[in-house]
């Protein structure tokens, strides 16, 4: 997840859906689509030929570690840890290992409700911080941010382009 400084973009936040939810289920492979990447993270660690852990280092408050990057019981676990007088952050991506131009994506996630945390699924391309066109340097794409501090039950969804040099 990085920290994006942007000149142009769009965003909308939205509050859960109210009422019953549809019975009916989006099938992909009705509408043409076919899977051409997963992971149902069924190892006892990040498959590596999949993931790295992305932005070893500081950020924000934290310091972004393979520490708090875990898999058990099918499910990836990206934790906030405290360790001594340090904060331990986490995330994962894909670049440099899968990419795709168009598609659809799909994420099942548990929010975490403490203060302080930043989940995201983002869709970002490797060069967009490299100029302002976006037809030429391509997007990010925040399907899903949970910032706790805009209320415990909002998630963001943005698209940002042009935070080049």
């Amino acid at each position: 997840m990085l920290f994006c400084f942007f000149v142009m973009g769009i965003g909308w936040a939205q509050r859960p859906a109210q009422g019953p939810m549809s019975k009916k289920r989006f099938n992909p492979e009705k509408k043409g689509y076919r899977l051409v990447w997963e992971d149902q993270f069924k190892g006892k660690a990040l498959d590596t030929t999949k993931w790295s852990v992305r932005g070893i280092g500081p950020r924000a408050i934290a310091y972004v570690s393979e520490e708090a990057v875990k898999v058990e019981n099918g499910y990836l676990k990206l934790y906030a840890l405290k360790k001594g007088d340090s904060l331990l952050g986490s995330a994962v991506g894909t670049q440099g290992k899968f990419m795709a131009k168009y598609g659809y994506y799909e994420c099942r996630a548990k929010l975490q409700r403490s203060p302080g945390v930043w989940a995201a699924f983002w869709l970002q391309s490797p060069q967009v911080s490299k100029g302002e066109d976006p037809a030429k340097y391509g997007a990010e794409i925040d399907v899903m941010e949970f910032f706790k501090k805009l209320g415990p039950d909002i998630v963001s969804h943005n698209v940002h382009w042009a935070y080049g040099p």
